[in-house]
């Protein structure tokens, strides 16, 4: 994966300009905490078999992934919220493990953003 697909530029420029440039390393932080907390309790519902906590976080994690632009990871929360609306547990496991790899390549981007 490379950074270009994991946040997008475009996006990025945007959030820069907004407060003159001292919003965007709060929302890093602010994502960062929420992922570090969704992504486990998407784990523990999907092992409940709780479908409709999997969609709520899915939907939740892809408006901020969209807002921050890291678009890999809000393309495969769409695909999960997708997966558990169609109760599809196992393709929500597999939708699972590649956001926590993808969110895994993207650590060290947001850094370099938080720092820039």
């Amino acid at each position: 994966m490379s950074a270009i697909t994991l946040l997008d530029e475009a996006q990025l420029a945007t959030l820069r300009m907004l407060r003159n440039g001292k919003l965007l390393g709060g929302l890093i932080r602010t994502y960062r905490a929420q992922v570090q907390q969704q992504l486990p309790d998407m784990q523990a519902a999907i092992a409940s078999n709780d479908i409709t906590q999997v969609a709520s976080i899915a939907h939740s994690m892809k408006s901020a992934s969209f807002t921050l632009g890291a678009t890999q990871m809000g393309q495969l929360s769409t695909a999960l919220e997708s997966a558990a609306m169609q109760r599809d547990i196992d393709q929500c496991m597999s939708i699972l493990k590649s956001m926590n790899e993808t969110y895994d390549a993207l650590l060290p981007e947001l850094a370099r953003e938080e720092q820039a």
